[in-house]
């Protein structure tokens, strides 16, 4: 079996996703394993999305989660096994980032404090394989899109996972004084979108 750690980005005090997928994961009875990541980067906020049937919070060690550590033991509630699609996840890690921006972290899998271990429905141990991924905090501003809408509108939309900005606009690009655009973000899908009624000349940024 392969378990691989996801890898995500976000703003410095956003919460991220990190998915943990699997593949191969086929008549499989149990497995446990501990989880890390630099809590200088990301702090830990819960998991949740859970993939298998028995797995849920109670299943999680999270005395050690300030330290960046978190453990995971699972069992088959019908005491049989579970098989699932390569690429699914069995949960998400949700974190919070606290670090500096431009700064990142790996988020890993081994065998301390608990050792890994994966068991078919023999119970027999089987061989894994851990991938590690990375969480990133950006250290640019989200990028603003913006399309037309008719012939005197525009929409601006930026991704979710940069919370609190502010749009704002201007007549020229190289002078004047920004003014906060009108309209409040709404959430579509995965980004904040505005609409905007334009006349003339607008340059638009974002600025938090």
């Amino acid at each position: 079996m392969i378990i691989t750690a996801g890898t995500t980005n976000g703003v410095a005090g956003s919460e991220v996703l990190v998915p943990i997928r699997v593949e191969q994961f086929t008549h499989i009875r149990a497995f446990q394993f501990s989880l890390h990541w630099t809590p200088a980067v990301a702090s830990y906020r819960g998991v949740e999305q859970f993939g298998l049937p028995g797995l849920a919070p109670v299943n999680f060690g999270t005395s050690s989660t300030n330290n960046g550590t978190l453990m995971v033991a699972w069992d088959d509630p019908s005491a049989t096994f579970q098989s699932l699609s390569n690429g699914a996840a069995l949960f998400y890690l949700r974190l919070q980032l606290v670090g500096s921006p431009g700064t990142n972290a790996s988020v890993y899998l081994n065998d301390s404090p608990i050792p890994v271990e994966v068991a078919n429905e023999q119970l027999q141990l089987l061989p894994y394989a851990l991938i590690a991924g990375t969480v990133s905090i950006d250290s640019n501003s989200p990028r603003l899109r913006i399309a037309p809408v008719g012939i005197s509108n525009v929409i601006l939309a930026w991704p979710t996972n940069y919370p609190g900005f502010l749009l704002q606009f201007r007549a020229s690009s190289s002078s004047g004084t920004w003014s906060q655009a009108s309209g409040t973000p709404v959430i579509i899908a995965t980004e904040y979108v505005v609409t905007n009624s334009i006349s003339g000349n607008r340059f638009y940024r974002l600025i938090k």
